[in-house]
């Protein structure tokens, strides 16, 4: 209690003697909030989709949504591999019978573009499992794309860098573009080269708008039983690769 009361105390004068670092910080973050939203909320889009699982000749359905970022004006929409390739924690450890007789997949993708009533279709068209992201391809024929993010604007990642992560909401919240954050803690080489950090994941940015890679939640299974960790770790995946993997779905666009 005593320890609490000392810390409250220490935070109070903190705060009363540094009122203009605190205001000066303020403007700072509000000003690339600010930039962020104004450059890049127009291609950041809420994606809808239903999971349907099947076990023991019961099927059921649920509808979820999450964020996705436009990466191409031919369609190309980023999201999380999750969306496309569902799992749970524990499928990992199902026997060979349990995997016969059960089946996860998602369905029913929809693209919710800001400002516009109707969603438009989409398909999944490829995963990067090493970097946790998937690629959907939109098939409506009369979908208005809003611009795409440049992933040629980039930078490099490291250490000790502050990230942000802009995202859409649900409808019950109106569809508002928020932006979230973290920080990249350090550098791993295996079992991939990625930085490891701590807050929001999705297409990460730095303050000044450029594409600083992608942020995908590890959910290695067997890592976490031996360690004792219950949070998966947030890996951030280089730009640059984010870019040749993402070429690498266009292709498939062009080759039909």
């Amino acid at each position: 209690m005593k320890s609490m009361f000392r810390g409250c105390v220490l935070l109070a004068a903190l705060m009363a003697a540094a009122p203009g670092w605190a205001n000066e910080s303020d403007e700072e973050t509000q000003a690339v909030f600010a930039h962020l939203l104004k450059t890049h909320a127009d291609s950041v889009v809420r994606v809808s989709f239903v999971i349907v699982s099947a076990y023991g000749g019961q099927e059921q359905r649920q509808e979820s949504s999450v964020t996705g970022v436009v990466v191409d004006e031919a369609g190309l929409v980023l999201v999380p591999k999750l969306v496309v390739d569902p799992s749970f924690p524990g499928m990992g450890r199902m026997t060979a019978d349990q995997k016969l007789s059960f089946k996860l997949e998602s369905r029913d993708f929809r693209v919710h573009f800001a400002g516009q009533d109707q969603p438009f279709e989409a398909e999944a068209l490829t995963t990067d499992a090493d970097q946790g992201i998937a690629w959907l391809r939109i098939t409506s024929p009369d979908a208005k794309l809003l611009k795409p993010i440049d992933l040629k604007q980039r930078a490099e990642a490291k250490p000790g860098m502050a990230y942000y992560v802009l995202e859409r909401l649900e409808e019950r919240y109106g569809n508002a573009p928020i932006v979230s954050w973290g920080v990249l803690q350090g550098a791993v080489s295996v079992p991939q080269q990625a930085h490891v950090g701590t807050g929001a994941a999705g297409l990460a940015f730095n303050a000044e708008g450029d594409v600083l890679g992608y942020v995908s939640m590890d959910f290695d299974e067997s890592d976490a039983s031996a360690s004792g960790r219950q949070n998966p770790r947030m890996l951030l995946t280089s730009s640059a690769r984010l870019a040749s993997a993402t070429q690498r779905a266009k292709s498939l666009l062009e080759s039909e």
